[in-house]
């Protein structure tokens, strides 16, 4: 409320104006539009309040959306990463029967290779010195060295017989590995095309997001600012009947908007930079260059990909750092990222390495 300083005025009351006419004259002057004001005040207040109502219940609804999404993003990227250990143990079970099976087929070959090469002996006959060392110089002993050498063959072909079954064993299991691994990356591909469209959604979010925390904060500024040029004004009356308005001056610099996402600290450094693990997966994977970046496509100092970097910032609430280049964000950024992943998925992702 408005508030009135009197002094009397000296000499008699007869003298000269009304004291009242004059303190009626000065307040009819003076104090018509701050009379006004309160009214103005109260119409702008609800008008701000009737404003600030949907912006407040449309970010609230944002944010449910953004909570929402992130919790879809890390389903989806639970799904993907035990879709690639699977793929993973596949790949090595795959890798280890092919191995096998190059393997018994080369001892199939040399077994055939050996046999073939006794029954030369046998059949087209040899040099008496070759084929004395081979089955001696007498007739008889020749023709038992002969049937030895046939059954050692006999034996040779059902040993090349279960190589060869054998073979075709692994080789129909590798096969199953090969139609699961198939299998499992259309599972993969699948779930990828999820992550893209979950990513999409999130970005779209939290730009909505963004904009309505600038709002928001445009409303509360816009507030403070009609509060300070509302607020009262005192008038004070001097000894000669004269009044001086003293009136509040107003701001004029403006806050910045509210951010939605939490910002980076490029300038500092992460608590875990020089954790074992981390230090030991950046020198594995980059050398420790953070800045670092692949043919295979992959960035920064953990080789991150950037579907894998965007689904950990969006795991970690660093909705910031998502569609930011892993090799170009900061090194606090890169290492409090890798962590995160560590935390998430342990030491899988790299290979198991460290």
């Amino acid at each position: 409320m408005f508030f009135l300083m009197r002094q009397s005025r000296r000499g008699p009351l007869g003298r000269g104006r009304s004291v009242g006419v004059a303190e009626h004259r000065m307040s009819t002057g003076l104090t018509r539009f701050p009379r006004a004001t309160p009214v103005a005040a109260l119409f702008v207040a609800f008008a701000l309040l009737g404003m600030g109502l949907p912006t407040a219940a449309s970010a609230q609804s944002t944010n449910d959306r953004v909570a929402a999404t992130r919790a879809a993003i890390d389903d989806a990227a639970n799904r993907w990463f035990a879709a690639q250990r699977e793929a993973a143990q596949l790949d090595e079970q795959i890798a280890h029967l092919q191995q096998r099976v190059g393997g018994m087929r080369e001892h199939i070959a040399q077994t055939a290779k050996t046999a073939t090469a006794r029954a030369l002996l046998i059949y087209k006959g040899a040099s008496s010195v070759s084929l004395g060392a081979v089955v001696g110089s007498d007739a008889l002993d020749s023709a038992r060295r002969g049937e030895l050498i046939a059954r050692a063959n006999a034996e040779n072909q059902r040993a090349t017989d279960a190589l060869s079954a054998q073979t075709s064993d692994l080789a129909s299991h590798r096969h199953q590995l090969v139609s699961q691994r198939e299998q499992l990356r259309k599972v993969l591909d699948s779930v990828a095309s999820e992550r893209r469209a979950l990513d999409a959604q999130l970005s779209v979010l939290r730009a909505r997001a963004q904009r309505e925390a600038a709002a928001a904060a445009s409303v509360r500024l816009t507030t403070r600012r009609t509060a300070a040029a509302t607020r009262p004004v005192p008038i004070v009356r001097s000894s000669q009947t004269t009044a001086t308005v003293v009136v509040p001056s107003t701001t004029t610099s403006a806050s910045a908007p509210l951010s939605a996402t939490v910002s980076s600290n490029s300038g500092g450094v992460s608590p875990h930079h020089n954790d074992p693990f981390l230090v030991c997966t950046r020198t594995r994977e980059s050398s420790g260059v953070y800045t670092a970046v692949s043919l295979s496509g992959y960035y920064g100092a953990y080789q991150f990909s950037t579907s894998t970097w965007d689904t950990t910032a969006s795991h970690a609430g660093r909705l910031s750092l998502i569609g930011v280049l892993p090799s170009r964000a900061s090194v606090y950024d890169q290492d409090e990222m890798a962590w995160t992943r560590y935390q998430w998925q342990g030491n899988g992702p790299w290979g198991g390495r460290c």
